[in-house]
């Protein structure tokens, strides 16, 4: 048996104690005598330590940095068995001098196993455990991930930090094979308080992948060769290998292997063969029947190329996701996917449709991803809640609740590629919105031409995986291409996504006035609406105006503005010409209803009982100086449609708003002559106030000179 009075690891202990004391006493001043005489009890024994205050002493000697290595290549059993002697041995070398009456205080229990703060002790000290911050900028300490450094390269994750709790049970199993889960919850508690603080790795040019890190940013390339020119590559990204000190949560699972070429598999069963360069050409080419290429779309080709490469390349702001579109099935935007999917390997992409960002316990798989690759989403998706894809998509942090756990912040990295058989629908229409979304159209279709073994087979060789890696890392871009063919699709799917933009896209350049009031406009939209989307409900009157200015106000060169929408315009002359429209869509409230049904154009002047004192709406932007100077002067020139009279405002002169007037457009339109229908609006003021008001105008439509109110 050992005999603790002997014990070393104590006589040391208490020998520091006591010259800690004698420093006291020694002291000059009397409040240290008085502090060292506290320590003691009335008879000057000092008083016996706690079971975990001994522990930590322990562990302190125990876990020297000098045998670090050696505890690392040591079994955990042996090195937990070993901890528990090392602090039994001290409990016990401090019961012996309790007994020996050298300590004041009560007899302690050795320890039959380590409990939590022991066990986070020797994780913290043995492997490279760190609290993950979701970004550089400050955040709530407790939404900290925690993880450990994977370091067994047999290990499908070595070189990465692992965050799931699993894995970190795992290793307190090790140490406590009967932790439980109170246990084991106290244990990551006591961790978090031991373990440094960081942020994952935010380098865009370093890439972890299989077999190490590849170095981007010592890549270069001389942009004037074309790309399959050996001489392209002046300098090749740099390999680096695997270390705690880059922290990666995820790696790609193909190797860097600088060698790699473009391979071609023969088919003897239908005597074809296959290179993935070919095959990424086919998506935007065509042939003739004996399969030359004919023409191609090479600025669709390349983007294919970006999208793969940004996958790769997650830290990299690309600040766009990529809408991968068709219509119509076999169109191969799937077989796409399913290549990326093998570059990055199972455990390194998430599956999360446009419509799960906004639901709760959906986005955790977002720890440990560095892409979102989603196949399918549902026919007529409609995304209520788009504030977390948009973050996700601008690497910003959001809040992540977890099923059963605490919420956790995160701040995403990694590109987000959507594949997509019909337009989504989304209630956020702002151009924050559509400056995030990439449209990528795919316009073949290989119904009755597949060939499933490339799918099944040839996209999961390593050979062409590795060749797929080293093209797009020797590729030098840091933002995605967006052809004319992607613009052109986003202006179809904003249309498609907000009637109102569809609506005002359509007419606004259509209006013969030149001051369109607000009420008009909603008029007129809903009878649009009507004709165009039966099946759609248009929104209020106070939302169509809100989200309207928005598109007046963002088409700077437009035909429109409003620069004060509470701002009310008297009509001066802007709105005395027939407007086509209110007849084209029966608006009922603004129609001539005194002019008979066979004069469409008579039946679109307002009549002078229709008009108001002034409007709020959109005023047509000035264009043409002299109209400016005759509204200043009270007269109203004659402008047809798509004229550019300006509306009167309430400081202006107030001209009479009650006259009709057509122009030479308007009577092309209509097949009359110029004076036939310079008669009929003649005819159609006779007895009213404006009679004798028309000034003779030979040829043309009559001319209305404003008179005072």
């Amino acid at each position: 048996m050992t005999d603790y009075t002997e014990d070393s690891h104590f006589d040391e202990e208490l020998a520091a104690q006591e010259a800690a004391d004698l420093e006291y006493e020694d002291s000059d001043t009397e409040n240290h005598f008085e502090l060292a005489a506290c320590l003691r009890d009335a008879d000057g024994r000092r008083y016996t330590s706690s079971t975990a205050r001994l522990a930590e002493r322990a562990c302190t000697e125990y876990l020297a940095e000098s045998d670090l290595d050696t505890l690392r290549a040591a079994a955990p059993a042996q090195v937990a068995d070993a901890l528990l002697g090392r602090i039994n041995d001290a409990i016990l070398a401090q019961n012996a001098a309790l007994k020996a009456d050298e300590l004041v205080g009560l007899k302690l229990v050795p320890l039959k196993e380590l409990r939590f703060a022991e066990i986070a002790r020797l994780i913290a000290s043995l492997y490279h455990v760190c609290r993950l911050k979701p970004s550089s900028r400050s955040t709530d300490k407790e939404l900290d991930l925690v993880g450990v450094y994977d370091d067994d390269p047999a290990s499908p994750h070595y070189g990465t930090y692992q965050t799931s709790l699993e894995d970190l049970r795992a290793i307190a199993r090790r140490y406590c094979p009967d932790l439980t889960t109170k246990e084991f919850a106290e244990l990551i508690a006591a961790l978090r308080d031991q373990v440094p603080r960081t942020v994952r790795g935010q380098n865009p040019n370093l890439i972890a992948v299989r077999n190490g890190i590849v170095d981007y940013s010592t890549l270069r390339v001389d942009d004037s060769l074309p790309f399959d020119d050996p001489n392209r590559v002046i300098t090749m990204p740099t390999f680096l290998p695997f270390s705690p000190e880059y922290v990666f949560l995820a790696k790609l699972d193909t190797d860097w292997n600088p060698d790699a070429e473009n391979v071609t598999i023969h088919n003897d069963a239908d005597n074809t063969d296959w290179d993935v360069e070919s095959w990424m050409r086919g998506f935007h080419n065509s042939v003739d029947a004996d399969g030359d290429e004919v023409t191609a779309d090479e600025e669709m080709i390349e983007l294919l190329w970006q999208i793969i490469g940004a996958a790769t390349r997650p830290y990299v702001s690309w600040n766009k996701a990529a809408f991968l579109y068709s219509t119509q099935g076999n169109n191969g935007k799937g077989t796409l996917l399913s290549l990326m999917r093998n570059l990055l390997g199972v455990a390194n992409y998430a599956s999360i449709p446009l419509a799960d960002f906004g639901k709760d316990f959906l986005l955790e798989p977002l720890t440990r991803a560095s892409a979102i690759l989603v196949d399918e989403n549902d026919v007529g998706t409609f995304v209520d809640k788009a504030a977390n894809m948009k973050a996700v998509i601008t690497n910003d942090v959001i809040t992540i609740n977890r099923k059963y756990k605490a919420p956790i912040a995160h701040q995403h990295f990694g590109l987000m590629v959507q594949c997509l058989n019909d337009k989504p629908r989304f209630s956020d229409k702002s151009e924050s919105i559509y400056r995030r979304q990439l449209f990528v159209p795919f316009t073949k279709c290989f119904t009755g031409a597949e060939r499933k073994y490339i799918k099944d087979d040839y996209l999961k060789r390593q050979e062409v995986l590795e060749y797929v890696l080293k093209r797009v890392l020797t590729m030098h871009y840091h933002e995605l291409a967006e052809p004319e063919a992607t613009k052109l699709m986003l202006d179809e799917f904003k249309e498609a996504n907000d009637p109102v933009r569809a609506f005002w896209n359509d007419v606004n350049r259509q209006f013969s006035w030149n001051l369109l009031p607000f009420q008009f406009l909603y008029d007129l939209y809903r009878g649009w609406m009507g004709r165009n989307m039966p099946n759609s409900k248009p929104i209020g009157r106070n939302k169509f105006i809100d989200e309207l200015v928005v598109l007046v106000s963002a088409d700077e060169t437009g035909p429109w503005s409003c620069e004060d929408r509470t701002a009310r315009h008297r009509p001066g002359a802007s709105m005395i010409q027939a407007e086509p429209l209110i007849v084209e869509f029966d608006l009922v409230d603004w129609i001539n209803q005194s002019a008979p049904p066979s004069k469409p154009l008579l039946r679109a002047t307002l009549h002078s009982d229709q008009f108001k004192d002034s409007y709020r709406g959109l005023v047509r932007r000035e264009k043409d100086p002299m109209l400016a100077i005759a509204n200043e002067a009270g007269h109203r020139p004659s402008a047809g449609i798509g004229g550019s009279a300006t509306a009167t405002s309430h400081a202006e002169s107030n001209p009479v708003g009650e006259e009709n007037q057509t122009s030479t457009e308007n009577t092309e339109n209509t097949g009359q002559t110029a004076s036939q229908l310079d008669a009929e609006v003649r005819a159609a003021v006779a007895g009213t106030k404006l009679d004798g008001l028309l000034l003779p105008h030979s040829g043309q439509p009559a001319v209305v000179i404003g008179a005072e109110s």
